[in-house]
């Protein structure tokens, strides 16, 4: 089982949809509703035709599910702060929602 040092550490990949990327570049923040995943992954290394050794992303540890809310919503919820709720799941039980707070 991953602590949250080690859960952190890897290739984070992150996704949200087009239109949440372009208003935050034009706003600065992301509207309500849009959603953001991160995925991290641990880091591999091996030989490729591109040289050697080469470090690229290993299996998934971890997976961050995030959704814009407006401020004040579900207050109270240690899931739901800064106008985000967010679950995170591992990759050993990626049934169950580990986030905590």
């Amino acid at each position: 089982m991953l602590d949250e040092a080690s859960a952190a550490r890897g290739v984070h990949d992150v996704y949200t949809e087009c239109e949440s990327a372009e208003h935050q570049l034009r706003t600065g923040v992301f509207p309500e509703g849009a959603t953001r995943v991160e995925e991290i992954r641990g880091v591999a290394s091996g030989g490729l035709s591109t040289g050697s050794p080469v470090m690229l992303g290993g299996a998934s540890a971890v997976c961050s599910v995030m959704i814009r809310i407006g401020a004040g919503r579900l207050a109270g919820n240690p899931l739901w702060a800064d106008a985000w709720g967010w679950a995170m799941f591992k990759a050993d039980d990626p049934a169950r929602n580990a986030g905590t707070s």
